[in-house]
């Protein structure tokens, strides 16, 4: 793999032999559709850690693949 693009990665950078590239929080997927098409990755990591957060992962995982290149999503939740 070339680069990963990570809208928000979870996981340690370091622990990983491959360049990453972090975002920030809350990408509009309009921005991410832009950065996807002048970048080219591999993959596209979506880590949502919020419940509230969850309504802009469809958008960002429908850039990614409308610029044909795959995501993967993780969902972390706390029980209150």
């Amino acid at each position: 793999m070339k680069n990963v693009i990570g809208v928000s990665l979870g996981a340690r950078r370091q622990d990983f032999e491959f360049r990453t590239t972090f975002l920030g929080a809350a990408v509009p997927a309009s921005d991410l559709a832009g950065f996807l098409a002048d970048a080219h990755p591999d993959v596209v990591v979506v880590s949502c850690t919020r419940v509230a957060n969850l309504a802009g992962a469809p958008g960002a995982v429908a850039a990614a693949h409308g610029a044909g290149i795959p995501v993967v999503v993780g969902v972390e939740t706390h029980s209150s």
